[in-house]
């Protein structure tokens, strides 16, 4: 059970990321109390380089999976996406959550983990689904259903109490080039964006901004702006014209706290 609890919250937060950074707007996943309605469920089933069994199923109805994508679609741009662009879409939001199910598991038991057969059918799992509420963008779906294959769990389980004492009794030598191995990484660009706020429309706002609409922020003239490396805000400042360009000046660094805090 701790290891399909600790699955589902990494799923939820997975899926909900995938879809908020193609809409670019918060996505909510929870649990629920709310039942299938008896109507055709559309599954996704995915299986991993573990065994043949061992599989994790996402499934909804189909006008859910079609309004999911269209939101997202809307959300990056495209106001009138084709059916080809949103079944692509609900394949590439779940294929991205279940790549990073796959890197978590693998850390988990120490070992290289990948997605194998995935696809889209009305096949029902053999495991008992848990229901969840999506909402995004104002709206509720409901509900979606994620189900653990028990051979799944258990090889987590084992080969976690598998490598656990070799974990433990392995000690990493304290060698000067390890200690240094962080200047190995000093050339690695990231990308640096700076954020100037936010705003949460409802869709039917949305759809109606044209050339010379004003989207009211919520961040005032006088707060500083967001240093944002890799999704983490790292530093806030000031907005300052540099040679004709725009540039921030860095008032303060943000504490490590704080950068956990706004990558949760």
């Amino acid at each position: 059970m701790a290891n399909q609890d600790w699955l589902l919250t990494k799923w939820t937060t997975l899926f909900g990321e995938a879809i908020s950074a193609m809409a670019g707007q918060p996505v909510s996943i929870t649990a629920t109390e709310i039942a299938p309605t008896g109507e055709v469920f559309v599954w996704w089933n995915q299986k991993f380089n573990l065994g043949s069994k061992e599989s994790i199923w996402i499934g909804s109805t189909q006008e859910n999976w079609n309004s999911v994508s269209k939101f997202s679609l809307i959300g990056a741009g495209i106001d009138q996406p084709s059916p080809e662009d949103i079944g692509g879409t609900s394949c590439e939001l779940v294929q991205q959550a279940f790549s990073g199910i796959a890197l978590a598991i693998g850390h988990q038991i120490r070992r290289e983990v990948v997605c194998t057969e995935g696809k889209f059918d009305t096949t029902s799992p053999t495991a008992v689904p848990v229901a969840l509420s999506l909402e995004c963008g104002g709206q509720t779906f409901v509900p979606f259903l994620i189900a653990f294959d028990p051979t799944l769990l258990e090889t987590i389980e084992e080969k976690v109490n598998a490598a656990a004492p070799e974990a433990i009794s392995r000690t990493p030598p304290a060698h000067p080039e390890t200690r240094n191995s962080i200047e190995l990484l000093l050339d690695v660009e990231l990308p640096v964006g700076v954020s100037f706020g936010k705003a949460i429309l409802p869709l039917r706002d949305v759809i109606k901004l044209t050339t010379g609409s004003i989207v009211e922020l919520n961040r005032s003239v006088s707060e500083p702006v967001q240093v944002i490396v890799n999704n983490c805000v790292i530093a806030k400042g000031e907005v300052v014209v540099v040679d004709g360009n725009y540039g921030v000046r860095i008032h303060h660094i943000v504490s490590r706290q704080e950068r956990l805090r706004s990558i949760r």
